[in-house]
C-alpha cells in the first residue's frame, strides 16, 4: 500500500493543472455573447423546440446553435466582433434569416415564422439541424455535441444531453434502459449494447435517432403500455458500401499481448459486422456478465401479464470475474453479426458469439456473521476460474403484405464455467483449509414467434409463443482434514474428507400469448389478452464420499440424494385500456389467474392451486414537449423453481448446506415507479429524477440454522413485508465550453429473516452515492474533467448495531493534444475507504495513462499504455447480507506497460 502522503501529493501536483485548464475555458467563454429572441408562428403562439443556427457566411459550417424552449424562447452563443447569418427552421414554416452584425450592440429579436407551402423540402432541412423532433423521435446530429476527440460510439453517447453509459455497456437516456439498437436501420447484435458503445468508432456516426415505443411493425406503434426505448444509428455519407474498420496488434514486458479487429460492412440490402479480441490485460470485451444478461431480444412473454418465475438453470451460481478485481485475467472473444434484406417483404439476421476467459483472483475477506453472536471470521481465498461461452442466433421476419408481419428467433446458448478454490478459514471457532473444484454447464436452447396482423383500422391482433430448455449440470468437489456437518452428513473417518456434490436440473418451458387492441378512436382503445404458460423441471442431485482407498460411500438413504419433478402452469386473462386526455395518457388493466403447481419427490406428490387478479396502470403526463412525469404501477406474483421445492440437502460451500421446502408459496410485489424528466435545449439543462418502491409479502427469506460457522439454509416464506426504495436524482447543464453533471443516488432496503428459534430479524441497508464533476468540452482545447464521488453504506439489523463504511474518491480524466500529433489520456481516481469507528480504513489510488501519436490523414496509430502506472497492489470493496457483513480487499493487477499499432482502412 503506497503511502497516504505520497497520494495526497501526487493529487496536489495534479491540481495547478486542473485550475490553468479551467481557467482558460472560462477566458475562451468570456469571448463569448449572447443573441437572445423569442420565435413565433402567425398566431402568436410559441414555437418550441425550433432550431436556431449560426453560420459564418450563407449555407456555410454551423458556428453554433440553440433550441428553443416551451415558450420559444432562445439564446445563442456567438463569437464577439464578428458577423453570422442567424437562421431560424421549424418543421412546416418557412426559413427565418437575417445578418447579424456582432461589431456593434444588438438587442433581443422577435421571429415569426410564416407556413411553409411545400413541406417536403423543410423536411430535408431539419435533418440537417443540431436537433430535430417529431412525434415521439428526436434526431441528434452527432457532430454538434462532439469535439472531434470521441474514440467510440459510447463517447458519443456521453456528449449527448441526458445519455449515459455505464460500465457494462447498457445505454441509459434520462434513467431509462435503451432496450435495441440498431445501424442504419438493421439490427446490431440484438439484446445488448456493450458490444455497439465499445466498437463502433465515433468518426462513423452522422445522426443518433431516439424513438419511444419503437415496434418493427408499424400499426402496432402507440398501443402497448410498454414504454420502450431505442436508438438508430446512421452511418455518414462514404460509410456505406465500403468495408471500414480497424486493426490492432500490442506487446509488453512479461509477455503482455494484444490483438483486436473491428470490421464493418453496411448495404442497403446486406450488413455484416466482425468483432475479435485477444489479450491477456484483463480487457472484458464479452463478459460473463454480458453472457447471462445478453438474452438477444428473447424475454419471456408471460412477463407481461403480472407473473415472473425465477429459474435456476438461468444463474451461474459461482463468483463472476471483474476486470477490475481480477490478479490477472485472458480473455479470447469473436462476435459476428449480418442482415440481410433480400426483399422488402423478407428479412434475416443473426450472430454467433464465442468467447474464453480465464483469470485468477485473490481475496482476503473480514466477515462478521451478523446472526450468530457477531463471531467474526478471515476467509484467504485463491481461485482459478475458467469461462467458455457460446451464442448463436437466428432471425427471420416476413412481412407478405402491410397488415401482416411474423417473425422467429432462434438462439442457442452454451455456457461452461470450472473454478478451483483454495481457501483459509480463521474464526473464533477453528482454523480449517478447503480445496475446492465447482463446475458448471449449461446448454439452453430458445425460441419464439410472434404473429402481427392488421385486420382493419379497428382491430390489430399479435399472437406469441416462445419456448426454452435448459440443462444445467454442476459439480462441486470439497477437500479438508476436518468432518464437515457431523450431525448431519455420516461421514466415514478419513485422513482426508473428500466430498462430491453432483446435480443437474433440466427445465422446459413454454409461453403462449395472444393480444387483441380494439381500436377506438385516435386517442382510446382497449387490449383483451389470454395466455397460458406451461415449466415442466427435474432435478437430480447426490452427494457422496470418495475414501483414499477408492471406495465411494453414497448418502442416499440418509436424505443427503434429491430427485424431484416439477410443474408449473399458469392459464390467464385480461383486459386493458389506453386512453389519451390532452397532455394525460393512462393505461389500466386487470389480470387474472389460475396457478396449479406440483411436485413429486420422496414418493409423494403435492400440488395445489389458486386464482389470483393482478392489476396494472399506468400513467404520463407531458406538461410540455420536453417536460414529462411517468407513473407505473402493478402488483406482481413470483414463483419458484424446483430447486426451492427440493426437500433433501445440496452441499453448496464450504460451510452451507441447502434444504429446500415443499410448501412454499408465492411472493407478491406491489411496484411502484415515478420518473420526472425536463430537457431544456435553451439553456442546454436536463434534469430527470426516479423514485421506485417495491413492497414484497411471502417474500422467499432463509432461515439458517448454526453450528459454529457452518449453516443449514432453508428459504420459508415470511409473512411480514421487505420495503426497497430507491431515489435517484440528475442535474446536467452545458455551457459553450463546459459541462457540469451531478447526481445523487439512494437506496434503502429493510427485510426479515428467521433465527433457528424462528425469532424474526429486521435488516436494513442504506445506500448514498453522490457524484459531482465538470468537464470541459470545447473544441481545440483539452478535454479534462474533475469530479468527487461520496459513498457511503450503512448496514444493521436488531441484533448488531449499524455498520458503515464511507468511501470519499476524487477522480480526474483528461486528453491532451501536442506536437500536432501526439495525443494523452489519463484517467485517475484516489480512494478513501474507511468504517465509521475506523477499525477498517485503507487508502488506495489508480491511474491509467495511454500516449496515441498519429499524423493527420494517416492511417497508422501508435500507442504506449500503462495500466495501474502507481502500481497499486489492493482495492476493498463491503458487501452485506442477513447473514453476514463482509469487507473484501482484491489484489489487483500489478503495473504493465504496451505498446500497440493500430491500422484504420
Amino acid at each position: 500500500m503506497r503511502n497516504y502522503k505520497t497520494n495526497i501529493l501526487v493529487f496536489r501536483s495534479l491540481f495547478p493543472l486542473i485550475c490553468l485548464i479551467l481557467w482558460s475555458a472560462g477566458v475562451v467563454q468570456a469571448q463569448q455573447v449572447f443573441v437572445e429572441g423569442v420565435v413565433y408562428n402567425t398566431e402568436q403562439e410559441p414555437l418550441s423546440f425550433a432550431n436556431v443556427i449560426g453560420l459564418t457566411e450563407e449555407n456555410g459550417p454551423i458556428r453554433s446553435f440553440a433550441i428553443t424552449d416551451s415558450e420559444g424562447r432562445f439564446k445563442i452563443e456567438l463569437d464577439q466582433d464578428s458577423s453570422y447569418l442567424l437562421k431560424v427552421s421549424y418543421l412546416g414554416y418557412e426559413d427565418w434569416s437575417e445578418i447579424v452584425d456582432l461589431t456593434r450592440e444588438y438587442g433581443f429579436k422577435t421571429i415569426v415564422l410564416q407556413p411553409a407551402a411545400n413541406n417536403l423540402s423543410e423536411v430535408t432541412v431539419v435533418y440537417e439541424l443540431p436537433v430535430a423532433v417529431s412525434g415521439d423521435t428526436i434526431s441528434y446530429r452527432a457532430e454538434a455535441f462532439t469535439t472531434g476527440k470521441e474514440r467510440k460510439l459510447k463517447d458519443v453517447f456521453e456528449q449527448l444531453p441526458g445519455f449515459e453509459v455505464g460500465e457494462n455497456g447498457q445505454i441509459k437516456v434520462n434513467g431509462e434502459k435503451v432496450d435495441k439498437l440498431t445501424v442504419d436501420g438493421k439490427d446490431f447484435f440484438t439484446g445488448d449494447t456493450k458490444l455497439a458503445t465499445n466498437n463502433i468508432p465515433a468518426n462513423v456516426v452522422d445522426k443518433i435517432n431516439l424513438f419511444n415505443d419503437n415496434n418493427s411493425f408499424t400499426p402496432m406503434n402507440g398501443l402497448g403500455g410498454d414504454h420502450k426505448l431505442a436508438i438508430d444509428i446512421r452511418l455518414k455519407e462514404g460509410k456505406q458500401n465500403i468495408v471500414f474498420g480497424s486493426a490492432e496488434a500490442g506487446a509488453g514486458p512479461e509477455k503482455r499481448y494484444l490483438g483486436h479487429a473491428n470490421v464493418f460492412y453496411f448495404r442497403p440490402k446486406v450488413s455484416i459486422n466482425f468483432i475479435g479480441n485477444v489479450n491477456n490485460i484483463s480487457q472484458q470485451v464479452f463478459s460473463v456478465q454480458d453472457y447471462f444478461r445478453f438474452n438477444g431480444g428473447l424475454n419471456n412473454l408471460g412477463k407481461k401479464s403480472g407473473v415472473s418465475m425465477q429459474l435456476s438453470s438461468d444463474e451461474l451460481g459461482l463468483g463472476l470475474m471483474k476486470e477490475n478485481k481480477a490478479r490477472n485475467m485472458d480473455a479470447k472473444v469473436g462476435a459476428f453479426n449480418f442482415t440481410w434484406n433480400p426483399n422488402s417483404k423478407l428479412a434475416f439476421s443473426g450472430f454467433a458469439i464465442a468467447s474464453d476467459l480465464t483469470s485468477l483472483i485473490e481475496d482476503q475477506a473480514s466477515r462478521l456473521y451478523i446472526r450468530q453472536g457477531n463471531n467474526s471470521e478471515r476467509l484467504i481465498s485463491t481461485n482459478e476460474q475458467g469461462t467458455a461461452t457460446g451464442m448463436l442466433k437466428f432471425n427471420t421476419r416476413y412481412t407478405p403484405h402491410p397488415d401482416l408481419h411474423i417473425e422467429h428467433d432462434f438462439m442457442l446458448k452454451h455456457h461452461k464455467t470450472t473454478e478451483q478454490k483454495m481457501l483459509r478459514s480463521e474464526s473464533d471457532f477453528d482454523t480449517r483449509a478447503f480445496d475446492a473444484d465447482h463446475s458448471i454447464v449449461v446448454p439452453a436452447f430458445r425460441q419464439k414467434v410472434d404473429v402481427f396482423y392488421n385486420e382493419n383500422d379497428k382491430n390489430v391482433s399479435v399472437l406469441g409463443f416462445s419456448q426454452q430448455y435448459n440443462n444445467k449440470k454442476t459439480g462441486y468437489a470439497l477437500a479438508t482434514t476436518e468432518q464437515l456437518f457431523p450431525d448431519i452428513i455420516p461421514l466415514n473417518t478419513d485422513t482426508v474428507y473428500n466430498l462430491f456434490q453432483d446435480s443437474r436440473i433440466y427445465t422446459h418451458k413454454m409461453d403462449f400469448t395472444l393480444n387483441h387492441y380494439y381500436i377506438l378512436n385516435k386517442t382510446n382503445h382497449l387490449n383483451f389478452t389470454g395466455g397460458y404458460t406451461f415449466s415442466n423441471q427435474q432435478l437430480e442431485s447426490g452427494l457422496l464420499q470418495k475414501m483414499r482407498g477408492g471406495q465411494d460411500v453414497d448418502f442416499g438413504e440418509d436424505g443427503l440424494n434429491n430427485n424431484v419433478t416439477y410443474q408449473f402452469q399458469d392459464a390467464f386473462i385480461g383486459l386493458g385500456a389506453k386512453s389519451k386526455i390532452g397532455k394525460l395518457t393512462i393505461n389500466p388493466g386487470l389480470t387474472f389467474h389460475r396457478f396449479q403447481l406440483e411436485n413429486t419427490q420422496l414418493g409423494n406428490t403435492e400440488s395445489f392451486s389458486k386464482y389470483i387478479m393482478l392489476p396494472y396502470f399506468n400513467a404520463k403526463y407531458k406538461f410540455r414537449k420536453s417536460i414529462s412525469l411517468k407513473l407505473d404501477y402493478s402488483i406482481q406474483a413470483e414463483f419458484f423453481d424446483v430447486q426451492q421445492y427440493a426437500q433433501n440437502s445440496v452441499l453448496r460451500d464450504y460451510n452451507d448446506l441447502f434444504y429446500g421446502n415443499s410448501s412454499l408459496n408465492n411472493a407478491w410485489y406491489h411496484n411502484l415507479s415515478l420518473n420526472y424528466s425536463s430537457l431544456n435545449l435553451f439553456n442546454f439543462t436536463n434534469i430527470y429524477g426516479m423514485l421506485s418502491f417495491q413492497k414484497k409479502y411471502d417474500h422467499i427469506n432463509t432461515r439458517i440454522i448454526y453450528n459454529g460457522l457452518e449453516r443449514v439454509s432453508i428459504p420459508v416464506n415470511v409473512g411480514e413485508p421487505n420495503d426497497f426504495l430507491s431515489v435517484l436524482g440528475a442535474y446536467e447543464r452545458r455551457f459553450k465550453f463546459l459541462k457540469l453533471d451531478v447526481n445523487a443516488n439512494l437506496s434503502y432496503a429493510k427485510y426479515n429473516s428467521l433465527f433457528e428459534d424462528n425469532e424474526l430479524t429486521f435488516n436494513n441497508s442504506f445506500t448514498q452515492r453522490y457524484v459531482g464533476s465538470i468537464e470541459t468540452v470545447a473544441d481545440n482545447f483539452p478535454v479534462l474533467e474533475v469530479g468527487f464521488k461520496y459513498i457511503v453504506n450503512r448496514y444493521g439489523n436488531n441484533v448488531v448495531s449499524g455498520q458503515q463504511y464511507i468511501t470519499n474518491r476524487p477522480f480526474m480524466n483528461i486528453e491532451v493534444s501536442f506536437l500536432k500529433s501526439f495525443i494523452l489520456v489519463a484517467d485517475y481516481e484516489y480512494n478513501w475507504y474507511k468504517s465509521k469507528d475506523s477499525a477498517t480504513s485503507g487508502v488506495y489510488d489508480l491511474l491509467n495513462a495511454e500516449l496515441y501519436y498519429k499524423k493527420k490523414d494517416s492511417p497508422f496509430e501508435f500507442k504506449i499504455a500503462c495500466l495501474n502506472l502507481l502500481d497499486t497492489k489492493s482495492i476493498r470493496q463491503d458487501f452485506f447480507s442477513d447473514a453476514l457483513i463482509s469487507t473484501n480487499e482484491y489484489f489487483i493487477q500489478s503495473r504493465y506497460f504496451l505498446g500497440s499499432l493500430k491500422y484504420d482502412f
